[in-house]
């Protein structure tokens, strides 16, 4: 038997919300390095107020789906 907790919990308004949450974060992240020329995840994860790992998420995506492109400045 699933609990109303854990139908809400797949409520389609939870999945859409958490959907647009991401959204939202990789639209700060584009925006923020738009505005910031090349960055590192670091930096980019103190001007956002995101983890670091949720930063290495939205590049990762960005740059999969094309939108960005990304340097890899330890093999230069």
């Amino acid at each position: 038997m699933v609990s109303e907790k854990q139908r809400d919990k797949n409520s389609i308004t939870n999945v859409a919300e958490k959907e647009l949450d991401l959204l939202i974060r990789h639209i700060d992240v584009l925006k923020t390095v738009r505005d910031n020329g090349p960055i590192g995840i670091i930096r980019l994860s103190q001007i956002t107020g995101q983890p670091q790992h949720m930063i290495r998420y939205s590049l990762r995506t960005l740059e999969h789906d094309g939108i960005i492109n990304t340097s890899d400045t330890r093999n230069p």
